[in-house]
């Protein structure tokens, strides 16, 4: 019993770090994508007045 509590807590902490690293993984890529979404807004916006037909 006490070998299988122990294999237990072994087994939540390895998912428990894990997780962890799945969450710090998801906030780098949420920045990321507040970077690009910046960078588009900023395109649109210094597009907006233009005349398509000129280079």
């Amino acid at each position: 019993m006490r070998l299988q509590v122990g294999n237990l807590d072994q087994k939540v902490g390895s998912l428990d770090e894990t997780v962890n690293q799945l969450a710090e993984e998801m906030r780098g890529l949420n920045a990321k994508l507040d970077r690009n979404q910046a960078q588009i807004v900023e395109l649109l916006t210094a597009l907006v007045g233009k005349n398509p037909n000129e280079n």
